[in-house]
């Protein structure tokens, strides 16, 4: 069976059919995956974190293109072994819902599950399978930028240097590398209130991240909300 799962993000739609994998932003088409595709899937799989509009457009879109329904996963108070840790699950994402589940799947243990996209969100998980909440906040770039903006004084470049977090001898070299020292810190919280976790990281800063963990077990782990779909939508 042909099934097309869509992980849809603050800033990026990715999806996998089969062994095809991509990526658009949001102003793209959505008919550029139809063009990625062997044939009609029998089954798509949504988690959407970016609000009520564009699910109807995936719906439209879904239904028009292969007249099925999209099935979108939602957060429960528990699933495949796992209790959610939110006062009210419905609060939680549910693309940090669908990460938590599948790595708890493939690595069950203490775990700090954590996503470095356009935000950060650290999720603390037991062995036992019990979610105990998380944190959140601004990612890399949602952090530099702010910073920055309305500064004329400093060209800031695209890329992040992380080969030395020391102290920095001008501007732009004090912003990134404080910019990455917050973010450790709050994986480092996290991890301090777990024994012995595996800091499972994934999102698109995960390679600036991973390096500066230090005295952590670390996984880079792409693509966790997409295999969390297999778990909670089978």
């Amino acid at each position: 069976m042909a099934i097309l799962d869509i992980d849809i993000g603050n800033t990026r739609i990715k999806w996998r059919c089969a062994k095809r994998y991509g990526a658009l932003a949001h102003k793209d088409s959505l008919q550029l995956i139809n063009q990625h595709l062997a044939g009609p899937p029998e089954r798509v799989r949504v988690a959407n974190v970016a609000g009520e509009e564009i699910a109807e457009k995936i719906s439209a879109w879904v239904f028009a293109s292969w007249a099925i329904e999209a099935e979108f996963a939602r957060v429960e108070s528990i699933a495949a072994g796992v209790s959610c840790g939110y006062e009210d699950p419905t609060q939680l994402g549910v693309d940090r819902w669908l990460a938590i589940l599948a790595a708890y799947q493939k690595w069950p243990g203490n775990l700090v599950v954590v996503s470095a996209g356009s935000a950060l969100t650290a999720d603390l998980l037991t062995a036992s399978g019990q979610h105990l909440g998380g944190y959140i906040v601004p990612g890399l770039e949602l952090q530099r930028s702010a910073l920055f903006e309305g500064t004329d004084q400093v060209k800031v470049p695209s890329e992040w240097d992380q080969s030395d977090l020391g102290a920095a001898s001008n501007t732009l070299q004090a912003v990134n590398r404080g910019c990455i020292h917050s973010l450790l810190g709050v994986i480092e919280a996290a991890s301090n209130q777990l024994a012995e976790p595996l800091v499972v990281l994934g999102g698109g800063d995960a390679g600036v991240l991973e390096p500066h963990i230090k005295d952590r077990s670390v996984i880079v782990a792409p693509g966790l909300v997409l295999e969390g779909l297999d778990i909670l939508l089978p």
